[in-house]
């Protein structure tokens, strides 16, 4: 999406500001050096106070990827009945694919590129 974090501010508790990868790399580079100690606001991800003032200080929150387990078995090289093809789809992602599966029923998929070729076989069978 372009953005790699957002701001949230006392003043404006129900608004986040995106922050592009440009002003997070200057956040990280303010972290590293400490900066954050002498009055720039909280580390990223870490909520403070101002002491002086007692009142919240702007909040700072950095995204990163993550891997994440969609419930899938990978069986790599394998294609069960080629060409009983219960449905094509072009350009597909594997999320797309499994919500595919879920919603009409398909017992799994054989991906070649980014094309899925959709089964209907008894799942054991696709092993």
């Amino acid at each position: 999406c372009g953005y790699h974090g957002y701001e949230l501010r006392p003043d404006r508790p129900s608004c986040a500001r995106l922050l592009s990868r440009h002003a997070v790399s200057t956040l990280r580079v303010k972290w590293r050096q400490g900066l954050w100690l002498r009055g720039l606001g909280p580390r990223p991800g870490e909520r403070q106070r101002d002491a002086g003032q007692g009142r919240a200080v702007r909040e700072y929150y950095i995204l990163e990827h993550a891997l994440v387990s969609i419930g899938l078995e990978a069986l790599p090289g394998m294609d069960a009945f080629p060409g009983c093809n219960a449905r094509v789809l072009r350009g597909a992602s594997l999320g797309q694919c499994k919500d595919l599966c879920v919603k009409e029923g398909y017992t799994g998929f054989a991906m070649c590129g980014s094309d899925a070729y959709f089964r209907t076989a008894a799942a054991p069978s696709l092993r």
